[in-house]
């Protein structure tokens, strides 16, 4: 049984970006859970339940975490069963595209007293409009970290030596580990979160390999795992391609189902263990002027992405405001009948 951690959805430079109507690929026999309701109904508890179920049958194991309370479900995937549930809410809304072929709708709404709730409606209202000031905040700041990245980019793409890059990804032997057929799935390792960047960094430790791309611009990381991505397509690989949380656009990640993996070391995620292997030697030499324009650049993101988690820490405590007043005005026997439902589906 393998149990991995991730997000599916992020505060980017583009705003909140989703993955979440990526969490499973339609196919036979495949069947995805979306979750409608408001906060404090249930989501996370009905998450867990089904959560405790696909341990108990030991099965292969996905889970995904709220960015912005990463000790929130947002989502679970038994990849044994090819069977998922999801948070389809604000901010990251999903619909069926083949409702009862392959998505169910579930609503925990169902047991909201609307009465107690009509009462506290100002009150609601008015926490949701704090909530969504952070994030508008929280967004605009990561919007400029973006900004410095695209440029620090740009100006390190001069310097990256391609030939380096490209041999480096078809020389080097974690070719003959990969057997296992599948597709690609998009994830996220880590998320600008509350207080602080939050890396699942232990979803490395129990691989064969784990390849660590040292490299503060991003840019030969981009390229490596782009061409590693490209030829694992063509020899239709079952893996997770992880862009970079803050910036859709650029990849950082790559992870197989056969326990190798590809990570970026830089500033904002670092991976130590026993399995890694380090790559560098990526750039030609540098000049010094572009050196300390980077280092201010490394400087002026971290303090950026820093203000955009304390932005993100303060909404928190606000949506627990607002989750206690749902809590209070609702019937959790709600969740015990959708539990059933998909334990019955599931036989």
């Amino acid at each position: 049984m393998k149990q991995s951690n991730y997000f599916l959805g992020s505060n980017t430079n583009l705003g909140f970006y989703s993955y979440f109507d990526k969490i499973l690929n339609p196919q036979k026999n495949a069947r995805l859970y979306i979750i409608k309701g408001g906060p404090g109904s249930g989501k996370s508890t009905l998450m867990k339940r089904l959560l405790e179920r696909f341990i108990a049958d030991g099965d292969d194991i996905e889970k995904f975490y709220c960015s912005s309370d990463p000790n929130s479900l947002d989502g679970v995937l038994s990849l044994t069963k090819k069977v998922g549930i999801l948070d389809g809410t604000s901010p990251h809304v999903v619909e069926p595209k083949a409702p009862g072929a392959f998505e169910i709708i579930l609503n925990t709404g169902e047991g909201f007293k609307s009465k107690g709730l009509s009462e506290k409606f100002f009150e609601i209202e008015a926490l949701n409009q704090k909530i969504s000031a952070h994030h508008k905040r929280a967004q605009s700041f990561i919007k400029s970290a973006g900004i410095l990245r695209e440029q620090g980019f740009i100006r390190a793409e001069k310097y990256l030596n391609y030939d380096a890059v490209y041999t480096m990804a078809e020389m080097l032997p974690f070719w003959r580990f990969l057997k296992t057929k599948g597709e690609e799935r998009v994830r996220l390792i880590s998320a600008v979160s509350t207080e602080k960047i939050v890396n699942f960094n232990a979803n490395f430790k129990d691989m064969q390999v784990v390849y660590g791309i040292n490299d503060p611009f991003g840019v030969a990381a981009h390229y490596l795992i782009k061409k590693i991505k490209r030829e694992a397509n063509k020899k239709s690989l079952s893996f997770n391609i992880c862009p970079c949380a803050c910036d859709p656009s650029k990849y950082e990640h790559i992870v197989f189902s056969d326990g190798v993996a590809f990570t970026t070391q830089n500033p904002f995620h670092t991976y130590f263990g026993n399995n890694l292997q380090n790559l560098d030697g990526f750039y030609l030499p540098m000049k010094p002027d572009d050196k300390r324009i980077f280092e201010l650049e490394i400087a002026q993101n971290k303090a950026l992405i820093s203000l955009a988690a304390k932005e993100i820490a303060r909404s928190k405590i606000l949506h627990d405001e607002l989750e206690k007043i749902y809590i209070a005005n609702m019937d959790f026997s709600v969740i015990d009948r959708l539990y059933e439902q998909i334990i019955k589906d599931l036989q």
